[in-house]
């Protein structure tokens, strides 16, 4: 998980690239400024992979699919 201010870009673009690549099975990037959650999974290669923005409701992470997470409480950074 990112959170994201300045470095943004970066963390949509380049990190999200290297996680694929490495076959990390979910990137989270919590977009502060424009109070978003940017979620990354299930990588097939560097750049094929499934994306979601946003900024409402609730997700449970793959790691821990028990785990209910409200998005507007990340986004109160």
């Amino acid at each position: 998980m990112e959170v994201s201010a300045q470095t943004l870009k970066k963390d949509l673009e380049e990190k999200t690239i290297t996680y694929a690549r490495n076959r990390i099975p979910e990137y989270w990037v919590i977009d502060i400024l424009h109070k978003k959650l940017w979620v990354f999974n299930q990588p097939q290669s560097d750049r094929d992979q499934n994306d979601s923005e946003l900024a409402t409701g609730r997700i449970s992470p793959i790691a821990f699919p028990n785990v209910d997470v409200e998005i507007n409480k990340l986004l109160i950074i």
